[in-house]
């Protein structure tokens, strides 16, 4: 859905700066794109089409489906990777889509056909946001290490 009406951004944003966790996944990194307040929501925006962003000149985000992707975990320390190691896992990437400087990686990758990085963990207001890329289909919901991350970061999210 890319349109939203003003009251739901209004509440949407009132609920995630109250407390309540967000975890965004995969196609919805390129939700509202009419909408920049989301994408500092999130933290990242899949670019449908060329975009200024913080003052830069950024092209179309692209993507490839069925790539193997070398996952790197950065933040080692943070609740949503506990029990992770670096791991490989079949998914879609999405290239040259926008991540703000303000949040905290997670994971990155070395595809060349991804931005590196691949999930990352933020505040906004009280709320606690983690955004993963990943997550096209059967292949990714599969992975161990895939289900174990959003486990982790829907727990984060709910602060259990």
């Amino acid at each position: 859905v890319q349109d939203i009406g003003e009251a739901q951004k209004a509440d949407l944003l009132a609920r995630v700066r109250e407390g309540k966790g967000l975890v965004v996944v995969h196609h919805a990194l390129g939700s509202y794109e009419a909408w920049p307040e989301w994408w500092k929501v999130v933290g990242g925006h899949y670019l449908m089409a060329p975009e200024r962003v913080d003052g830069k000149d950024l092209p179309a985000s692209t993507y490839e489906h069925g790539l193997d992707m070398n996952v790197q975990i950065v933040d080692r320390h943070h609740p949503v990777t506990r029990g992770l190691k670096d791991f490989t896992i079949r998914d879609e990437a999405y290239g040259g889509y926008w991540v703000s400087p303000d949040v905290n990686v997670l994971l990155r990758t070395d595809c060349p056909k991804s931005t590196p990085e691949i999930a990352w963990a933020h505040r906004v207001g009280k709320g606690r946001v983690v955004t993963i890329q990943l997550g096209h289909d059967h292949f990714a919901y599969e992975n161990p290490s895939y289900r174990r991350l959003v486990g982790n970061a829907i727990r984060w999210c709910a602060r259990h």
